[in-house]
C-alpha cells in the first residue's frame, strides 16, 4: 500500500491522519509520501519507483491512498494513472482510494464528474 498525502491542504487533520496511520499499521514510513514537500516530477519518480519495484518482486501494490484537497487530488490521480499506463499495469491496476482534506473540498467537481 502506498499513501500520498498533501499536508498543506489541512495540516492539522493531515498530521493526525499520518500519526494514526503509523500507529495502526506496520508499514514503513517511506511508503507514506508528503507530496507538499516535493516537486511534482519527484512525486512521479517516487510513485514510479515504488510501483515498479514491487511489481518486479511479484508483489504488486494493490492500493494507493490519496489524502489531499480537490485540486491536488486531481493532479495526483492523473499522475498515478500515467504511471500505471507507463508501467503497463492495465490488467492489474492498483485501487485508488481518495480521502479529501480541506474545508471546501469539492472532489466531484474537480475530477470532472459534475458540470
Amino acid at each position: 500500500m502506498l499513501v500520498l498525502v498533501n499536508l498543506e491542504d489541512d495540516a492539522i487533520l493531515g498530521n493526525e491522519l499520518l500519526l494514526s496511520w503509523h500507529t495502526i499499521t506496520s508499514y514503513n514510513e517511506e511508503w507514506v509520501i508528503d507530496v507538499s514537500k516535493l516537486l511534482f516530477h519527484d512525486v512521479f519518480n517516487k510513485v514510479h519507483q515504488y510501483l515498479s519495484s514491487w511489481e518486479s518482486r511479484g508483489r504488486p501494490i494493490r492500493m494507493i491512498i490519496v489524502w489531499s484537497g480537490d485540486a491536488m487530488a486531481n493532479q495526483l490521480m492523473q499522475l498515478i494513472m500515467h504511471v500505471v499506463r507507463n508501467l503497463e499495469l492495465h490488467s492489474n491496476p492498483p485501487i485508488l482510494l481518495l480521502l479529501p482534506l480541506g474545508s471546501k473540498a469539492n472532489i466531484s467537481f474537480s475530477l470532472g464528474w459534475v458540470s
